[in-house]
């Protein structure tokens, strides 16, 4: 299936539309939930350096999730920009997804954007609505087309066609927009999990803690996988890392992510964060090992060497959830 490199939906801040981009992959600036903005194309434009994101309102059906592209061509161009809701998962699958397009207030499964000069920023003026009234987790992927062709890949056969897919793929970005208002000391949520190749894969899986109170106890589990791994945290931002020597073939499950406050501390504060990333071996013959990182670098020596030397992890996944008052 053929993609656009015309138009840059970027997968972070640092994205500038070189191919393969070598950024993050679940944190697009440029899919940004806000309120209703008088002048979109004037503001998203202007701010967009930074990640100008709002978080969800939870209890709304109607949240405005704005997009913006940048023009990587000399010539003037049109685009649709076109956004699916994702289930909260490790990886992307998207048969799942496909029939999960977002719309517009008008019911518009796109929003149409325009460009004249190589650099310009398009902001669709127009916002999709979120409905956050079901659920308060969201992934959303978004896809820039120059046309109107809707341009959805089959399911990935394996974790190293889905990492080339959004590094290849300027047109191709993902956003995670979690947010939870809890008043309970004690939090647990699933995130998914799947292999979808037919041999089990080495992974390694991270749990970062960020502005969480010290003492606060985070884990990870997931049984199948032999993932089983919990810490006291002694600093507001801290990192939890495990290796598990296989997630078996065609697995299709979760990972239950879990923190508790320690008994000091009454509830969780403004903006305090839980963000799970997963990274797979991937050899030197595979596209995306060239994106990957030396276990020893992220690992403890025992959990590092379970993988080749001459392998690299790749971060296939992420799943995230902030904190507010509830």
């Amino acid at each position: 299936m053929a993609y656009q490199n015309k138009l840059l939906f970027r997968d972070d801040t640092n994205d500038d539309g070189s191919t393969p981009s070598h950024g993050g992959t679940y944190q697009s600036p440029d899919i940004i939930s806000h309120d209703q903005i008088a002048d979109p194309q004037t503001e998203l434009s202007g701010s967009y350096a930074r990640d100008v994101n709002q978080q969800v309102s939870s209890g709304s059906k109607t949240n405005f999730v704005y997009t913006r592209v940048k023009s990587l061509d000399s010539s003037p161009q049109e685009g649709y920009l076109r956004l699916y809701r994702a289930g909260v998962s490790l990886f992307m699958t998207p048969s799942v997804w496909r029939g999960n397009a977002m719309k517009t207030p008008a019911g518009d499964p796109f929003v149409k954007v325009s460009a004249i000069n190589k650099g310009d920023v398009a902001v669709g003026v127009t916002p999709f609505v979120l409905d956050a009234t079901a659920s308060n987790r969201f992934c959303l992927v978004g896809i820039a087309n120059t046309d109107r062709t809707e341009t959805v890949p089959e399911d990935f056969r394996t974790y190293d066609e889905f990492v080339v897919w959004i590094h290849q793929n300027p047109g191709v970005c993902v956003r995670n927009l979690n947010v939870i208002g809890t008043t309970k000391t004690n939090y647990e949520q699933l995130d998914g999990l799947k292999n979808p190749e037919d041999k089990p894969r080495h992974a390694a899986f991270y749990l970062t803690a960020t502005n969480v109170p010290v003492g606060t106890t985070i884990g990870m589990q997931c049984e199948p996988a032999k993932l089983e791994a919990s810490v006291v945290t002694s600093s507001e931002t801290e990192t939890l890392s495990a290796a598990v020597p296989a997630v078996p073939p065609h697995f299709d499950g979760f990972v239950r992510v879990w923190a508790v406050l320690p008994p000091s501390e009454p509830s969780w504060p403004d903006d305090a964060r839980l963000d799970l990333d997963y990274g797979v071996e991937m050899a030197p013959s595979m596209q995306s090992h060239q994106w990957g990182i030396h276990p020893r670098e992220v690992l403890c020596a025992a959990d590092a060497s379970l993988f080749n030397s001459a392998f690299r992890l790749v971060m296939v996944g992420s799943c995230g959830t902030i904190f507010k008052s509830a």
